[in-house]
């Protein structure tokens, strides 16, 4: 019998507003073993994030798991970049992308994102 394979890479838009905290896009279904995909089409002034991974397995905002196993990527704007993340090999069903700004005031940024990169 066979079962049916779910491809979860589309590109979901994002943007964050954020005072000096950090920010997290909605989780979504982690369906492969690929890396996340990040892009940062716009960002305050000459700004930048530091991003990773984390996951969940209720998909809803609440606890979650830093799934990076250290990785963590810097973006600027015009930044594309193929996320690590041990979501699905340590058997969580959803992820998200983490973001910190990387300086302390007041910043906005957007892209597309995706949980698997295949």
């Amino acid at each position: 019998m066979f079962s049916k394979i779910t491809i979860n890479h589309h590109d979901t838009e994002f943007a964050f507003t954020v005072s000096g905290t950090q920010q997290r896009t909605n989780f979504r279904k982690k369906t492969d073993d690929s890396s996340a995909y990040m892009k940062c089409t716009d960002i305050s002034a000459n700004d930048s994030y530091t991003a990773h991974a984390i996951a969940n397995n209720t998909g809803e905002v609440g606890r979650a798991v830093d799934v990076s196993n250290g990785y963590a990527y810097v973006f600027k704007k015009g930044t594309t970049k193929k996320i690590r993340n041990w979501t699905y090999e340590r058997g969580f069903k959803y992820e998200a992308i983490f973001m910190s700004p990387n300086y302390a005031h007041k910043m906005h940024a957007e892209g597309l994102w995706s949980p698997d990169s295949i």
